[in-house]
């Protein structure tokens, strides 16, 4: 599961909140060894003291998103210096369930289509995202209703730079239009596969990891 390589983004749970990258080189007698982590805010190497407390956080291969607590327990000189973090237990790291995450303000590119003919296709843009739903700007031009069944095109764009396109299925569930005059669509999404709802998780964990960092949420 947590594989030699593996890239870990560690938030620090005691004194200053703070957001690290840094990756997996070793396991070595109960041992994490880690390179020494970068801060998410300014790039630069962190060091981290003894006994400091972490939140470690993981994405596999299948894109499924891990969780462990962990301790800093020292230092070792290798080829490049690391940190030694407690390796935990199988039964301590935790797989992060899609309920888990929070709906995502982002302005994703997105395409709409009717199954059914009931309207023209169109592009537009999220309001938000989460692991089971998205809403959508709904341009001025546009009438549909709730019930109506789509397909949609939805854009995950991934912090190393890469860009998944999905495509779902989907119900519309409410229309409102707000005070601004913008008309707002909340969409369901429909029979999720197990591959697709891994790209939504991994999308919406790296966005909240954003967001952490930018003190939007705790």
């Amino acid at each position: 599961m947590l594989k030699i390589g593996s890239a870990l983004t560690l938030e620090v749970l005691s004194g200053k909140k703070e957001i690290l990258r840094c990756k997996l080189h070793d396991k070595v007698n109960g041992g994490l060894l880690v390179d020494y982590p970068t801060s998410e805010d300014s790039g630069r190497t962190v060091f981290l003291q003894n006994g400091t407390e972490l939140l470690v956080t993981f994405i596999t291969e299948q894109d499924e998103v891990y969780r462990f607590k962990t301790v800093v327990k020292g230092k070792r000189k290798n080829n490049i210096p690391m940190v030694v973090l407690e390796e935990p237990k199988q039964e301590n790291i935790t797989k992060i369930q899609r309920r888990q995450f929070v709906r995502i303000d982002t302005s994703n590119d997105i395409a709409i289509h009717s199954l059914q003919g009931e309207f023209d296709a169109f592009a537009t843009v999220t309001e938000n995202v989460s692991g089971g739903g998205a809403a959508i700007v709904v341009p001025n031009h546009v009438q549909i209703v709730p019930g109506l069944e789509v397909m949609i095109w939805l854009s995950l764009p991934y912090q190393d730079g890469s860009i998944e396109h999905l495509n779902l299925n989907a119900e519309i569930v409410r229309v409102e239009e707000q005070k601004n005059n913008k008309k707002i669509a909340s969409l369901k999404f429909d029979k999720l596969d197990d591959m697709n709802q891994q790209k939504l998780m991994r999308f919406c964990f790296e966005a909240q990891i954003q967001q952490k960092k930018q003190g939007l949420i705790e």
